[in-house]
């Protein structure tokens, strides 16, 4: 059997979930801290082994009804899902249909309907809470032949981007390979990552120190939300390159269930 968190129908000192967890996090004491928040470039190609093990899962998309997010509580056959499936479809493909040829579309739509946009909506609700804090946005997008080691391990060693999990070669001392050479990009990077969470912790809520003095935190709700872009070339201050895409996101959901 399968079991994952519910909303637990009796309140005890012991529960845990007594509510939708959208309606929880407004009034989460978490949203009094001072927090860094952020998502790898490419997080959705974690999803590439699955589509290369059994490429007909890319042509039994049809009109996407069945990636459509179940917390719109719409029923699969009904002509609502079904409509803002073919929404999503025309949002990451066009008129072009589907393929594995073709499968940035489907990796880019899982890297925002698993990764981003949840992420985004946390934003949103700690800057929409009554009392929110400092909200630091990251991007990590350091692509790697040689230590990007989750895509290079578990997706596909020959192709490009950031994918889920590729930060943490970055932070922690881990088996896949030695420390890169002080000399390269990937050892500026892992200075980056490093310096900028420990300078965090220390600083009280502050990111700012020797690695950069231009992180500002995000100031209003109604974007578009600025980010430190972390890649190959080093750090920059920059508006989020994946906003229009959350937007997108944003629109599928009413208020209430946004955020």
């Amino acid at each position: 059997f399968l079991f994952g968190p519910v909303i637990e129908p009796y309140i005890t000192k012991n529960c845990m979930i007594p509510k939708d967890p959208v309606e929880m996090c407004r009034e989460a004491w978490s949203n009094e801290i001072d927090i860094l928040i952020g998502g790898n470039s490419e997080e959705g190609l974690f999803c590439l082994n699955g589509i290369k093990e059994n490429p007909s899962i890319m042509s039994n998309l049809k009109d996407f009804e069945y990636l459509v997010p179940l917390e719109l509580d719409l029923v699969r056959t009904s002509q609502s899902c079904k409509q803002v499936g073919k929404q999503m479809k025309k949002f990451y493909y066009g008129e072009t249909e589907p393929s594995f040829e073709n499968r940035e579309g489907y990796l880019t739509l899982m890297t925002d309907k698993l990764f981003l946009h949840g992420l985004h909506r946390t934003i949103l609700s700690r800057l929409n809470s009554k009392k929110p804090s400092k909200t630091f946005l990251y991007r990590f997008s350091v692509d790697s032949d040689t230590y990007n080691h989750y895509r290079i391990v578990f997706c596909d060693k020959d192709v490009r981007g950031t994918a889920h999990a590729d930060d943490l070669s970055y932070i922690f001392k881990n088996v896949f390979n030695d420390p890169p050479a002080k000399d390269t990009f990937e050892h500026r990077a892992m200075v980056n990552m490093v310096g900028l969470f420990s300078t965090f912790a220390s600083k009280n809520g502050n990111p700012n120190g020797e690695e950069t003095n231009e992180w500002e935190s995000i100031a209003t709700p109604t974007g578009p939300f600025k980010c430190l872009n972390i890649n190959n070339d080093g750090l920059q201050f920059i508006e989020y390159p994946e906003q229009e895409r959350m937007q997108f996101w944003d629109s599928l959901y009413s208020k209430d269930k946004l955020y």
